[in-house]
């Protein structure tokens, strides 16, 4: 069924809302229960008739009576993966807000029933986009790099001749993998910056890449003529191992690869096979597959390979721009406005 259109609730009529997790245990459970805090609840109940208790997957199969009088769902990380079936145990139900990124793994049932699911992909991917921003920025001026090498005494002398010869903000050739709204916004953040911006997306046309000031280029030329490579690809099963020791070996001296995407995009041995090969590149790894790392992995050990651990989204006290996305979709739905993150099929089969 369609969004409804509905102006904001009197006190005598709210919508049933309820908030949604799995079970009530372990980290996606506290993360829950940090993000609906008091206040939250309080925000959400001002508009929606809110259930008091945080009800579960367990709720649903037993035919709880507030889960089958619900209009409103609320949920994060931990979101119930209901198949058609089960979602018919919620018959009432209008709208699923889900504050968190991508919906792939629970949002096809939904969709294909007709109910509309509201996501905060956009407050995750300015997050996104400033942590990459923060990292393509310091690679093009060759930070790791030249880290690596100052501690080296034999090799800090050249440290300046090097430095002279890098374009750094000026002229560095940026290639992004994807072009999605992370990397949308991410374009937007380098674009003042004077940069070469290059994009491969299979679904960016001519007239759109000269709107956003950048150019079209294929996964070969990527590597091998860029000074940084960062990837966006969403997570689909045909993307899997895309990125080879082809691509790799082809990267220009002292190039940088950040991939804040997926790791099952990346053959991961490849990459150790050419970076253990090759000194001067850098990667940094904020995903890998498996994530983290089996505990025998070179990737540990690479001194030219930066681990770190799925923090380029929302971390911390950044989990409330999530949940502050969805909470304001939902007021601007009951106004009856259509808001931005509201999912759709076509976008859950090419996005992360």
């Amino acid at each position: 069924m369609p969004p409804s259109v509905h102006s904001t609730p009197s006190p005598s009529y709210r919508k049933r809302a309820v908030l949604l997790i799995n079970e009530k245990h372990g980290d996606k459970w506290r993360r829950m229960q940090t993000m609906f805090d008091e206040v939250s609840r309080a925000r959400i109940a001002r508009n929606f008739d809110l259930h008091p208790e945080v009800l579960t997957m367990a709720d649903i199969e037993a035919g709880h009576p507030v889960i089958t009088a619900t209009q409103v769902v609320f949920g994060t990380w931990g979101f119930p993966r209901l198949n058609a079936t089960q979602i018919q145990l919620l018959p009432n139900l209008e709208m699923v807000f889900y504050a968190a990124g991508s919906i792939k793994h629970f949002g096809r049932p939904f969709l294909e029933a007709g109910i509309p699911i509201c996501s905060a992909k956009v407050a995750n991917a300015r997050v996104v986009a400033d942590t990459c921003h923060a990292l393509i920025v310091l690679s093009a001026k060759q930070l790791f790099n030249q880290c690596r090498a100052y501690t080296s005494p034999e090799i800090r002398p050249t440290l300046e001749a090097e430095a002279n010869g890098i374009p750094g903000l000026n002229g560095s050739k940026i290639a992004l993998i994807g072009c999605g709204v992370i990397a949308r916004n991410l374009i937007a953040r380098l674009r003042p910056l004077r940069l070469q911006i290059q994009v491969l997306d299979p679904y960016l046309n001519p007239a759109d890449a000269d709107a956003l000031g950048v150019t079209i280029c294929s996964l070969e030329d990527a590597f091998s003529s860029c000074d940084v490579i960062s990837n966006h690809l969403p997570n689909l099963p045909d993307l899997a191992g895309l990125i080879t020791a082809r691509h790799f070996k082809t990267m220009k001296p002292r190039a940088t690869f950040i991939n804040t995407g997926r790791g099952a995009q990346i053959n991961e041995s490849d990459l150790i096979t050419v970076f253990s090969e090759r000194a001067d590149l850098t990667a940094i790894l904020d995903v890998t597959d498996p994530e983290p790392p089996a505990t025998d992995s070179p990737l540990y050990s690479l001194p030219n390979v930066m681990l770190t651990p799925h923090i380029a989204g929302c971390i911390g006290r950044e989990f409330s721009f999530l949940l502050e996305e969805v909470i304001e979709s939902s007021e601007q739905w009951l106004r009856g406005e259509t808001p931005d993150n509201i999912e759709s099929l076509e976008q859950l089969d090419i996005s992360a």
